[in-house]
């Protein structure tokens, strides 16, 4: 189904098992001694989490609406074809 034929509630849908995954992603890290940061070339710091939530958000939208663009802060712009795009900025400050 085409991103701009999507009706409220599968948007809704589609954006809560985003979350629902971004969740058990956060929780797995959560606290963990062993939590890999890195600094990027503007020298904000990325966690592994963050990297991790973006890929998993871009599999599910390839999945359940593939024309959707996907814009994230981790892995930058796949363009789509249903003139709309999902703009991902997976956890902020997780280093902390």
């Amino acid at each position: 189904m085409a991103a701009q034929s999507f009706a409220p509630g599968e948007w809704s849908n589609l954006l809560a098992r985003i979350a629902d995954a971004a969740d058990a992603v956060a929780l797995r890290h959560f606290r963990s001694a062993t939590l890999k940061t890195e600094a990027k070339a503007d020298g904000t710091l990325v966690t592994e989490a963050d990297r991790v939530i973006e890929a998993e958000a871009r599999r599910i939208v390839a999945a359940g609406c593939p024309g959707l663009g996907v814009l994230g802060e981790e892995y930058g712009e796949t363009p789509g074809s249903a003139g709309a795009r999902l703009i991902i900025d997976p956890i902020d400050a997780t280093q902390n």
